[in-house]
Order: structure tokens, then sequence, then C-alpha cells
């Protein structure tokens, strides 16, 4: 998740040891590059909804309204979030066993604001590498 203050609440945190689950958060300006959804997921969803509609079309529709939107989106959603693209979209992003060298790469390259995606500033993320450091961050 991004690192926006408001996101990170002690209830939040404590429900997260409560289901062995360390929460992960994301250099500030900088989840375009690194979000899993947004390098590899929406785009797909996207496309997919695309492809539904021309469909409906197809058969004589005219639009997508109230009543048929939440089915295209549902049809589309199945076929793109499957096990496969989301481990693409993670593997994109650098996050699936943590590549350190994809994420700076990608980082060094963007056109995010230096001073907020800098290397220097991987060591300032409130992200915890262990359990025990959570438990420290929530006490």
């Amino acid at each position: 998740m991004d690192s926006y203050r408001s996101h990170i609440t002690i209830e939040f945190v404590r429900f997260c040891l409560n289901v062995n689950i360390i929460d992960y958060y994301l250099l500030l300006h900088c989840t375009y590059l690194l979000q899993p959804l947004d390098v590899g997921l929406f785009s797909l969803l996207q496309k997919g909804y695309g492809v539904q509609v021309d469909r409906l079309v197809r058969f004589g529709n005219e639009a997508v309204t109230k009543s048929n939107f939440i089915s295209i989106l549902i049809i589309a959603r199945i076929g793109t979030y499957t096990k496969k693209y989301i481990l693409s979209a993670w593997q994109g992003a650098g996050l699936i066993l943590f590549n350190s060298r994809h994420v700076l790469h990608k980082l060094r390259h963007s056109q995010a604001p230096l001073r907020a995606c800098t290397p220097a500033s991987l060591s300032e993320s409130p992200t915890p590498r262990n359990t025990a450091k959570l438990h420290r961050r929530v006490k």
C-alpha cells in the first residue's frame, strides 16, 4: 500500500499482527511504478472490459447501462484477475521475490520527483522487515 499517513493506523497494524500479515508500504509518489494493480492488472481489466462491451454492442445492445454494467465488469474481472496475471503484476513491479535492483532501476528511470523516489528513501520506509520489528512498531 502507499505510505500516506492516514492509511497507517494503530488499529490496522494490530489487525495485521493478529492475522499474521506484514504490511508493506511503498514509497510516496512512486506507487504508479511499484503498485502491482497499476503496473499489471488495471490495464488488463480495461482491455477485458472493452472486449465485453464490444460483444454487448455486437449483439444489438447500444450502450452500457446501470443494469448491465456489473455483469460486464464481473466477466472482465474473472478473465483478468487470475493467479497467472496477479503473479505477473507483482513480478513486473519487482515486488515478488523482492528484486531491489529492478525497483531501483524503475525509480531511476521514472518521471517521479527525485526527492520522493530516491534509493536513500528505501531505508526510511515504515515497512517492518520481520514480525519482531512489527511488534516493536505497534508497541
